[in-house]
């Protein structure tokens, strides 16, 4: 049985993480992944170990059978003056190891540390367009886009998720309901369900029907900005 593990970043794992940041070049390219420059990944990760302040931020890594073979990061923005508004970064999960629910587990595992902590908001970006749909599924909306961002025709997505505490996670119709208020309240349940109490089966029916929504919107999204980048 392969033996999987999330902890916490060390000095010794940094030239790793790098190598598989080098890997995906057209979200991480070199200069930004090695760049020790405020905002570059390898600035990230030592700035993270050197402040050791789990408020300010924090790195993990994903292991397999002792092996790094994923990473994920988050830190405070600053430009957010209330507080409790973190960005997600340099999520990322060797090649040979997609499909598997690892790149899903660290992002969990980051939102899970961020409520610990008291955050509100998770930010992040990204120039995989297969990544906009899971992260919509995941709770995340559109907020904007860039394109050519890397100076070709590449499109950058940015995408923001509201942190919820863990009650309201655990207690799945709540945070249906917490969701449908954003997208038309209680009509807009009965709409969909026939109902406006939520049981087991309209609790299932809305989650299919909120499902066809947000890959519909990514598809429609991921379309428009190509037509704007042409």
């Amino acid at each position: 049985m392969d033996d999987i593990r999330i902890r916490e970043l060390r000095f010794e794992d940094i030239d790793s993480v790098i190598k598989l940041m080098l890997k995906f070049p057209d979200v991480y390219p070199e200069h930004y992944a090695k760049s020790r420059r405020m905002g570059g990944i390898t600035w990230l990760l030592e700035y993270i170990l050197e402040k050791n302040d789990r408020l300010e931020g924090n790195s993990f890594v994903l292991e397999l059978n002792n092996e790094v073979i994923g990473h994920a990061a988050y830190r405070k923005d600053f430009r957010c003056f209330e507080g409790g508004v973190y960005e997600i970064m340099a999520l990322a999960v060797k090649r040979e190891n997609h499909g598997k629910g690892y790149g899903k587990r660290l992002s969990k595992f980051v939102k899970d540390e961020l409520r610990d902590i008291g955050g509100r908001i998770a930010w992040l970006q990204t120039g995989n367009e297969n990544t906009v749909n899971r992260y919509l599924l995941e709770g995340y909306s559109i907020t904007g886009y860039w394109p050519g961002y890397w100076g070709d025709e590449r499109v950058r997505y940015q995408l923001v998720c509201e942190l919820k505490n863990r009650r309201e996670i655990m207690d799945d119709k709540k945070a249906f309901e917490e969701l449908l208020k954003l997208r038309g309240g209680a009509e807009r349940i009965k709409k969909i369900t026939g109902t406006k109490v939520l049981g087991k089966e309209s609790l299932n029916q809305l989650k299919k029907e909120l499902r066809k929504e947000d890959l519909f919107r990514a598809r429609s999204f991921t379309s428009a900005a190509k037509k704007v980048v042409i």
